[in-house]
Formats: C-alpha cells, sequence, structure tokens
C-alpha cells in the first residue's frame, strides 16, 4: 500500500513538470490552441491491459494506468501521444461515431508523430509502444505477416475491429 502510494505521488510530480515542457515545446512547433486546451487526468489502479487512453470524456479526458506506465523518456513519449489526442479531440468538431478504422489509424499515426517531435531519435516501434522495442518486436511481425487483412479492414467501423488494432483486442498479438 505505500509503495503504490507512492508511485502515485511521483507519477502526479513527473506528470505536472512533463506535461509543462510538451506544452511549451508543442507551442514551439506551431501548435497555438494550447492556451484553450483543458482536461482531466485520472491515475488508475488495476487495469492491466493499457498503459494510457484519452476519452471522450468532459472533452477527453487522459487516464493513466498506473501497472504499466512506462519510465523515463518513454513516459514522455506517451504523455506526447496522448496530449496530442486531447489537442485532436477538442479541435475538430464532431463525434468520432462515424469513424473508420483509416480515420483512427491516420489519428494514431499523427500522435506517433508528436511523440517524435519531443523525442526525436528512437526505432518507429518505440513511438507505438511507447517504451523500449526490443519488448515487442512481435507486433511488427504481426503487421508485416497481416498486411493484407489489415488493408481491408481499413474502411470498417465495427467496434471489434477498432479494439482489435488499437487496444488489446482478440489478436493474438495482444496476449
Amino acid at each position: 500500500k505505500e509503495e503504490l502510494s507512492r508511485k502515485i505521488a511521483s507519477i502526479s510530480e513527473r506528470l505536472y513538470t512533463s506535461l509543462e515542457t510538451l506544452i511549451k515545446t508543442f507551442k514551439e512547433n506551431g501548435m497555438d490552441t494550447l492556451d484553450e486546451l483543458t482536461f482531466d487526468v485520472y491515475v488508475l489502479v488495476g487495469n492491466a491491459s493499457t498503459n494510457a487512453i484519452v476519452t471522450p470524456f468532459n472533452q477527453g479526458s487522459l487516464f493513466l494506468f498506473l501497472e504499466l506506465l512506462p519510465d523515463g523518456e518513454y513516459f514522455d513519449m506517451l504523455l506526447a501521444h496522448e496530449l496530442f489526442h486531447i489537442i485532436q479531440r477538442q479541435s475538430i468538431s464532431g463525434q468520432y461515431d462515424d469513424a473508420l478504422l483509416v480515420d483512427l489509424l491516420f489519428s494514431e499515426g499523427i500522435a506517433c508523430a508528436a511523440s517524435k517531435m519531443v523525442k526525436p531519435g528512437y526505432d518507429p516501434s518505440a513511438y507505438i509502444e511507447c517504451r523500449h522495442v526490443n519488448e515487442s518486436p512481435e507486433r511488427w511481425r504481426f503487421i508485416k505477416e497481416n498486411r493484407n487483412m489489415i488493408l481491408n479492414d481499413l474502411e470498417k467501423s465495427e467496434q471489434g475491429i477498432f479494439s482489435n488494432y488499437l487496444s488489446y483486442g482478440e489478436f493474438p498479438i495482444h496476449r
């Protein structure tokens, strides 16, 4: 219990410092809508399926899942990625209800580019996983081996398809 409290306090401190730096970097790179940016951050315990998500709740809320948060520069990569999703949610009128998989993957790609802008010089897979790439070479292999299936899924909009690609869905690679 004490270790958990210490970890949450540490994340709070890192979060505040990192967000200040990220917002400054984004502004320096032409993202001028940040002055109106408002969002809530929630740190949760008990979801061992992802490291962070942005939801439409309250115009974009950031949920950080304690068990899978990366350390060091990978933490900053993750925050840059998710902060970009918040900016995107607050900048684009309308909802994601009619989005196709290709739209969401494009959004993920831009968020990965935001991470790369903040922390350049890493292997491309590091920006997707927000952790050391040697821990997950299987994902790249899966993408290469299933290229045709992925291309066929791009114009679909079923929730199950989205979860397979954008969270930890049914694909064996996620288990």
